[in-house]
């Protein structure tokens, strides 16, 4: 098990967390829109560049290789199938963040007349590319830099 890793994303999530709520709830953090927007596209055009198979079983070779139950250095095309699909993860995840953060903004301009609409609408906005960093941070990123450390 690699506790390093293990103990530097639990303590960058518990920061992470700490900042959420020293200045409110973390329930104004959830938004389903954005979380359709972010993961889910994500997940879908990884599916649509590397397929079911190969999208599943690098996804899943790079999670347990950052909790130590998987060697990649023992394979290289597995560890360069972890390194194509979590670098593509990250384009793809900010793409979806860019998106939804435009998404929230013309949602914003659409309703300029009502004052009421204006908030959800920049939520979306903002939480697209909250969501979207966070991704990239807490999942591609540690498992690109595993993937690139077997190698």
């Amino acid at each position: 098990m690699n506790f390093i890793t293990i103990g530097a994303v639990l303590s960058a999530m518990g920061l992470l967390l700490f900042a959420i709520f020293k200045g409110s709830s973390l329930i104004i953090f959830i938004d389903v829109a954005s979380v359709l927007l972010v993961p889910v596209v994500c997940t879908a055009m990884l599916v649509a560049t590397f397929g079911w198979a190969t999208a599943g079983a690098a996804l899943r070779d790079g999670l347990s290789s950052l909790f130590g139950s998987t060697d990649l250095s023992t394979d290289p095309d597995r560890a360069r199938r972890v390194a194509m699909v979590a670098n593509s993860g990250i384009n793809f995840s900010f793409i979806a963040g860019v998106v939804g953060g435009l998404v929230g903004l013309i949602q914003m301009f659409q309703n300029l007349a009502d004052p009421t609409a204006i908030g959800p609408a920049m939520a979306v906005a903002l939480l697209t590319a909250f969501y979207a960093a966070c991704q990239v941070f807490f999942v591609f990123m540690p498992m690109a830099r595993s993937a690139e450390v077997t190698d």
